[in-house]
């Protein structure tokens, strides 16, 4: 699903097994070959992307939609490829200059694909639609400010941005009706929070855990907001970075946080310990849970409890983290205006509904939609769940962009990993931290720090 923004690969062709490789190869010779078997068809236009069923269900509207309205122009077929494997052929098809001319990215791919001249710029497409329409991908018409960061390079918009992300608090009613607490709502601070999750753990006679109150995650998305609310960062420039800053009192004191509500109240488990819960909040045994608001598709069909959504809790300011893929053209499109009209239907009222109907994952970004009925009218929406629009407007970027971005996400979570399932020091786990991430973004080798 778009959901899946938390890796990246670097545009080098990683190493694959010998079928991978052959299967591969065979992708690409299909493209070649479709190309030259019929030369007095009209070209097709490729749109690459992954998800499920009604992801691809989604876009077959959209591409009947497109040749509705621009009949002259080539037909569009979809090129669907698994999560798994989808920016790994999507590179050997630029490598083999079969690419589709138009893909669904990630923050992540968009950078990389942008770093190595792989996508084209869509500047001169949008000043040319706000010639007709001035608001166009504007925050008068669209929530877009909080999204240009990921979408822009130097100023320039590379990929369309579309089904913007929040982190949110989901609540079971239930347990908190049993317990006599009062809903969380925007009011809530990290006191209340520790306060209702203490409250809201259950053992059973022998004295083990029946119910957790809350569930505190080791990923970067799910702990970036917390530093933010308590004036902490991850990095001196998200867009740039030169230094990591987790190693700052206020960071420390925000993964103490954490470690106070999983070993001292013991209201949430270690990883660890959540790993055995299959299926965490839909289990009803977990009162609480932070999560992304693409999760409201997956929580939309529980049956056997009563559910809701709130604010995240704040601290010293309130703060949440904004992720974003979208729609990009990529540089071998051999017909960019075409590939633009398909592109653009996605910032229309039309394209937006089609996205959002029937399916509680997409989040639309344009105004007159958020307001719209069919949008609100999802079968088995939280009565809250507005609150992720309103969450949304207050975000801020998460991801960094960096050549090495992936090798330093992994080596984050690798090193705080101890933190969350062995009560392990913060100060001293940040402070021998802090030097090897920061050799990491100097492009350095990890050999003197590692002690290898």
């Amino acid at each position: 699903m778009i959901c899946r923004r938390h890796i990246i690969v670097p545009l080098s062709v990683p190493r694959i097994t010998r079928g991978i490789l052959h299967g591969l190869g065979a992708l690409i010779f299909t493209f070649i070959l479709s190309a030259c078997l019929d030369s007095t068809r009209a070209p097709e236009m490729k749109f690459a992307s992954w998800g499920t069923s009604k992801d691809v269900a989604i876009y077959r509207n959209l591409i009947a939609m497109h040749h509705r309205d621009h009949p002259a122009d080539p037909p569009v077929t979809m090129l669907f490829i698994p999560w798994g494997n989808y920016f790994t052929k999507l590179q050997l098809l630029i490598v083999g200059n079969v690419a589709p001319g138009m893909a669904t990215v990630s923050v992540e791919m968009a950078y990389s694909l942008q770093s190595a001249g792989h996508l084209r710029n869509l500047q001169p497409f949008i000043e040319r639609e706000r010639q007709t329409n001035p608001g166009f991908l504007r925050e008068s018409d669209y929530i877009i400010d909080p999204l240009n960061p990921m979408c822009e390079f130097d100023g320039d918009t590379y990929y369309i941005p579309c089904g913007p992300m929040t982190m949110n608090l989901f609540y079971n009613k239930d347990l908190f009706d049993k317990a006599g607490i009062p809903y969380p709502d925007e009011t809530w601070t990290w006191g209340d929070l520790r306060k209702a999750a203490k409250t809201l753990t259950v053992r059973d006679p022998d004295g083990r855990i029946a119910q957790w109150g809350f569930m505190c995650e080791n990923w970067w998305n799910w702990w970036a907001p917390f530093l933010w609310q308590n004036e902490a960062d991850l990095f001196d420039d998200m867009s740039s970075p030169t230094r990591c800053l987790l190693a700052a009192p206020n960071a420390i004191e925000t993964f103490r946080f954490f470690q106070t509500m999983i070993f001292d109240d013991r209201s949430a488990p270690t990883p660890v310990q959540a790993a055995t819960m299959s299926g965490n909040f839909m289990t009803g045994k977990l009162a609480m849970q932070i999560h992304g608001s693409w999760m409201i598709e997956q929580f939309r069909n529980i049956k056997a409890f009563k559910w809701d959504m709130s604010w995240l809790p704040r601290q010293k300011k309130r703060a949440n983290i904004v992720t974003v893929g979208g729609y990009a053209i990529t540089s071998q499109c051999r017909d960019p205006q075409a590939a633009w009209r398909f592109l653009r239907q996605f910032c229309t009222d039309e394209g937006q509904q089609a996205l959002c109907n029937d399916c509680a994952l997409w989040m639309p970004n344009k105004r007159s939609v958020l307001a719209s009925d069919p949008f609100r009218r999802v079968t088995g929406l939280p009565a809250h769940h507005d609150i992720r629009i309103a969450e949304l407007q207050a975000a801020r970027p998460g991801m960094i962009r960096h050549p090495r971005s992936k090798e330093i996400v992994h080596m984050l979570g690798m090193k705080i990993d101890p933190i969350f399932n062995k009560n392990q020091d913060v100060g001293q786990t940040m402070r021998e931290l802090v030097p090897v991430i920061d050799r990491m973004l100097a492009g350095k080798s990890l050999i003197d720090t590692e002690g290898r």
